[in-house]
């Protein structure tokens, strides 16, 4: 951008630094500062202006929200929307494939997003809060399918007059996902608990239980 500076200042100005002036030379002896931003006040506003027109037809950066790049990004926003009881969250980061079957725990079956969906809607709206803590995850990749194993505390909070109750499920998840347009979405999973059953099984003992509830 080249601009007349005098003509656009009104003509010659006789505070306009020469070419081989400086802006200020601390070795002179009356150097001051303030005097030198006060005599050059005109150059120095003609710049700032430049500077904003200049920015002005660039235009402003924006920060563009960017699509989940890995199986593991995509896995953890998943978990989170669930947390925050986020249903339409969630719904961008699953495929809509209507054959595809996954499995809960107390016997649950989804075909589908829809039977999901209820599900879910169903349980956002029964708690008052959600705490989901991952505590491990590992992700296998082979082009553009990938497969997880997680561990994960799942603690529904229920506000009632007396207080609160807190319930806990220690939860197992795998699952598989599937990159399609570029984007990873989850395609199915299957859920379980991690506690043994109160009878136990052959050649395990049960040293204490503790009161959990269905998720669902």
């Amino acid at each position: 951008m080249k601009i007349q500076m005098r003509a656009w200042l009104g003509g010659p100005n006789p505070t306009w630094p020469r070419p081989d002036e400086p802006l200020w030379s601390p070795s002179t002896p009356q150097f001051s500062p303030l005097i030198s931003a006060k005599r050059h006040a005109p150059f120095l506003m003609a710049l700032l202006v430049c500077g904003l027109i200049e920015f002005a037809r660039l235009g402003t950066v924006r920060a563009e929200p960017t699509e989940p790049s890995t199986p593991e990004t995509v896995i953890r926003q998943a978990v989170l929307a669930n947390e925050r009881r986020d249903l339409e969250g969630m719904a961008q980061l699953f495929l809509k494939d209507a054959d595809v079957e996954s499995f809960g725990i107390a016997g649950l079956k989804f075909v589908g997003w829809n039977d999901l969906e209820q599900v879910l809607r169903t349980e956002f709206q029964s708690v008052s809060q959600l705490q989901i803590e991952i505590k491990d995850l590992k992700v296998w990749r082979r082009q553009d399918v990938a497969w997880f194993a997680m561990e994960l505390d799942y603690i529904r909070v229920l506000s009632h007059d007396s207080g609160e109750t807190r319930m806990k499920l220690e939860l197992r998840e795998t699952g598989v996902l599937e990159k399609r347009d570029g984007r990873w979405l989850i395609h199915s999973w299957h859920e379980s608990t991690r506690q043994l059953p109160s009878w136990g099984f052959a050649g395990t003992t049960i040293a204490g239980s503790e009161a959990h509830a269905s998720r669902k």
